[in-house]
């Protein structure tokens, strides 16, 4: 019987949204993402800015929908028809992002996330790495576009 000593290993496992804007793979916490809409619900606006697309009706409260690819400086052309509706715990207001397709969820290791390393990716919280041949998956941070949205967008 001896001194042999069992560390217990603890992974923190995380749950993320995974989706698709243009041609990068960009994930969510999943319980930042509240809903998920279809563009068709947009109404579109011609105030607020360059940032915000439109606005949804979501349970008789008016939301922003925010332009993800301008925010995120994305230059490729293409459509975002998905709207996810977003809020952080404890806070009582949400957005809307744009998004071209919502491709699932998955558990993943927070030790496979790493922060970023240029200070240009404000809307970025890290990046989530695999070694099984998978593309990056860039974590946005939703306390940041919930700032640009109470920030940036012209109120009328």
């Amino acid at each position: 019987k001896g001194n042999c000593r069992i560390e217990k290993y603890r992974m923190e496992l995380i749950k993320i949204l995974i989706f698709r804007i243009r041609n990068r793979d960009f994930a969510l916490v999943s319980k930042n993402v509240k809903e998920i809409l279809d563009y068709s619900t947009l109404i579109t606006t011609f105030y607020g800015g360059r940032g915000l697309k439109g606005i949804i009706n979501l349970g008789g409260d008016p939301v922003s929908v925010l332009d993800t690819p301008f925010i995120l400086d994305m230059k490729e052309e293409g459509d975002d028809p998905v709207i996810l509706f977003c809020r952080e715990k404890g806070v009582e207001k949400g957005i809307g992002i744009t998004v071209s397709e919502v491709k699932g969820m998955e558990l993943v290791d927070s030790s496979m996330m790493v922060s970023p390393q240029e200070r240009d990716e404000i809307y970025i919280s890290g990046f989530i790495r695999e070694d099984e041949g998978r593309k990056e998956i860039t974590l946005l941070d939703l306390k940041k576009f919930l700032d640009y949205a109470d920030t940036k967008i012209v109120r009328m």
